[in-house]
């Protein structure tokens, strides 16, 4: 039948395109038989394709007034919220989860 016998962990580095292009050309993927673990020649698949997902490190915006303003107003008006993020993050600004 078909089941997944492993999946690999996932993995957050820093790469550069040079480091993706030799990746997706040195990149070689075999199966091995479950039972005899063997390599079976029938499955070899050369140049696998890397997905890459984009994020900045940091955020470059600055924060105007205003947000960083209504993220202490919304604390004191929703104040479960605002102790719980005071908890989890030491600081109470909740304009980042609040969407209006």
């Amino acid at each position: 039948g078909n089941q997944l016998s492993h999946m690999s962990p996932i993995y957050t580095i820093e790469m550069g395109d040079e480091l993706l292009a030799k990746l997706a050309r040195d990149a070689t993927f075999f199966v091995r038989a479950h039972e005899s673990n063997e390599m079976q020649p029938t499955l070899a698949i050369s140049h696998a394709g890397v997905s890459v997902v984009m994020a900045q490190a940091q955020p470059r915006r600055e924060k105007r007034w205003s947000e960083w303003a209504s993220g202490k107003v919304l604390c004191l008006l929703d104040p479960l919220d605002g102790v719980y993020n005071y908890l989890a993050q030491q600081r109470c600004n909740l304009d980042d989860t609040w969407e209006g």
